[in-house]
């Protein structure tokens, strides 16, 4: 009875310790996508089905309830038949088939948690995944033999969670790896070279690492304007930008404030700096922003010649020095 009882906890220990961890993998696995069911609620649901159902209907098969309806496993039977204590072995039974079940369960849970983690990947991070499964099946295939070979058919889920473990452990860095954040030291060392050509090169090519970057646009944009003196390009740079999804309201004000000076330094275009002020008013309505944009607005000067004028030195006219002749001492 001892040994049974020893066994039985070491095996119920054992099976823990496989749900636990499959429980923490795959939470860290799952992202759970707008409309979809948290990934507690799915868990707790495949648990009751997969592992304590299953569970639960082999103890009963193994109690025995009448002549009629015998245990299934024959050692049960033959200890209940020889009237001694027959709970020993229903325990290593139960042991037995609890630690197969959730090996079986933790195997498909791993499984089924990576290929619905790779569905929805495209790109470098699906090659990412593939790379690291592969790698992981190569260096899991040996020990996953070795307990397939002493453990027969029964160690089938054993020998998967093996290799699927690593892969689930391992998966989460990849798929929710940190984007590092754009460098322009390149760019701004052309810039002072005087090389434009290629820090517009260097900044596309660290925008295309982070897409939405509202430092690399605005460098580019005043590459454009400032450099190339090309405020078409500028313009249209300032404008794609402020029409990407979720850009917070003081960078879009920054960005058309930007553009209005633009218009003015390099085009004297009161009206153009204008147009570009009232886009905040009209995103922005109601906000401390557009007040401050429509303020602006209303000084700037109604024509180009008067911001001309505004902007040429006038002379100011000083008073005549007169020279005073003081007597001798």
């Amino acid at each position: 009875m001892a040994p049974a009882v020893v066994l039985f906890l070491l095996l119920l220990t054992l099976s823990g310790g496989l749900v636990a961890a499959t429980w923490v993998m795959a939470f860290r696995l799952a992202s759970p996508s707008p409309g979809s069911p948290t990934p507690s609620s799915w868990l707790l649901s495949w648990s009751f089905k997969g592992l304590f159902a299953p569970l639960a209907l082999w103890s009963l098969m193994n109690v025995g309830f009448s002549w009629a309806l015998q245990p299934f496993m024959p050692q049960i039977q033959s200890a209940q038949n020889s009237g001694a204590g027959w709970f020993g072995e229903f325990l290593l039974v139960v042991a037995a088939g609890m630690f197969v079940v959730s090996s079986y369960w933790t195997a498909l849970t791993l499984g089924w948690v990576l290929a619905r983690a790779a569905a929805g990947l495209a790109d470098e991070p699906l090659v990412d995944l593939k790379a690291l499964c592969r790698t992981r099946l190569l260096g899991m295939l040996f020990p996953a033999l070795i307990i397939l070979l002493v453990g027969g058919w029964t160690a089938l889920g054993l020998a998967a969670a093996v290799i699927l473990a690593p892969m689930a452990g391992c998966a989460p860095g990849v798929l929710h790896k940190k984007k590092t954040p754009p460098m322009y030291a390149r760019a701004i060392a052309r810039v002072k070279f005087g090389k434009y050509a290629e820090a517009e090169w260097e900044i596309i090519r660290e925008l295309e690492k982070c897409e939405d970057d509202f430092e690399g646009w605005m460098m580019l944009a005043e590459l454009y304007a400032e450099r190339f003196q090309d405020l078409t390009e500028a313009e249209q740079t300032v404008l794609g930008l402020c029409d990407q999804p979720g850009l917070p309201p003081s960078q879009l004000a920054v960005a058309l404030h930007r553009l209005a000076d633009w218009q003015l330094k390099l085009k004297g275009d009161p009206d153009a700096a204008r147009r570009a002020l009232q886009m905040i008013c009209d995103r922005l309505p109601g906000t401390h922003l557009a007040r401050m944009a429509q303020l602006r607005g209303n000084r700037l000067p109604g024509t180009a010649e008067e911001y001309r004028e505004q902007q040429s030195a006038k002379p100011i006219p000083l008073p005549a020095f007169k020279t005073v002749n003081r007597p001798p001492e």
